[in-house]
């Protein structure tokens, strides 16, 4: 990232992102054995923003809060997964550098998750997952977050 402070010469910046969330995503099945199924995931999420340098002009950012993930997976072949889901998240807490910057306490955001899940074998699942995120309330409509990831997972 770069940033551009009055009357100097850009910095470049090297930046920290993280994103942790704990949810739990009861599925529906029309019929057993189904191809597809419906879900509505519930959690908590933690996303974090940080500048390597903290005396710049880019603030840290943590925001913390709960969020709702109605979910479509869909299993065309065996061991191939799809998921896709809208996502709203209410950021109820935000860093005291942030909160100052935006005048806000607490703010709404929308987004969505779209994923591709391939079982390896029976105990290993890679997953590639893409998730974008905005503040609702913002006149420029802001991005929160926009990941591309691919994580591999042991199943147990």
């Amino acid at each position: 990232a770069y940033e551009h402070p009055p009357s100097a010469m850009p910095n470049e910046l090297h930046l920290r992102s993280h994103h942790v969330e704990l949810s739990a995503l009861p599925l529906w099945r029309p019929e057993p054995g189904a191809v597809w199924a419906l879900g509505v995931g519930v959690g908590y999420a933690l996303r974090v923003f940080w500048p390597d340098v903290h005396n710049l002009q880019t603030p840290r950012q943590l925001l913390t809060g709960p969020f709702l993930r109605p979910e479509l997976l869909i299993r065309p072949v065996r061991p191939l997964s799809l998921r896709i889901g809208p996502e709203l998240h209410w950021i109820a807490t935000l860093d005291p550098q942030l909160r100052a910057a935006l005048g806000a306490r607490q703010l709404l955001a929308i987004g969505g998750q779209v994923s591709a899940s391939l079982s390896l074998t029976q105990a290993y699942v890679l997953e590639l997952v893409f998730r974008e995120s905005h503040v609702v309330f913002t006149p420029d409509f802001s991005d929160i977050e926009r990941y591309l990831t691919i994580v591999l997972t042991r199943v147990f």
